[in-house]
């Protein structure tokens, strides 16, 4: 998989993030930090901005974006429970 290709799935992933500023963030912080060099940084990356995602959506009260896959299966989980009797 190419680089760009991860950015990619990073972005659809965590839409409410601002790909390229946390990944400005993520290089300032290796150079401050070589001694904690990272040896899989896919996962160093994607650790990175999953935080980034749940600070924003703590900021915006737990608010996840249309494109959001869970929030589609919140909304069809909802739908379920109000079909059945889950008393």
């Amino acid at each position: 998989m190419k680089d760009e290709s991860f950015k990619a799935q990073l972005a659809k992933a965590y839409p409410l993030v601002t790909l390229e500023a946390e990944i400005e963030k993520m290089r300032a912080w290796i150079r401050a930090n070589p001694e904690k060099a990272k040896k899989n940084w896919r996962r160093f990356a994607h650790s990175w901005i999953n935080h980034a995602q749940k600070e924003q959506e703590e900021k915006r009260g737990g608010a996840t974006s249309p494109e959001d896959p869970r929030a589609d299966r919140a909304a069809k989980l909802d739908a379920l429970t109000e079909q059945v009797d889950v008393s």
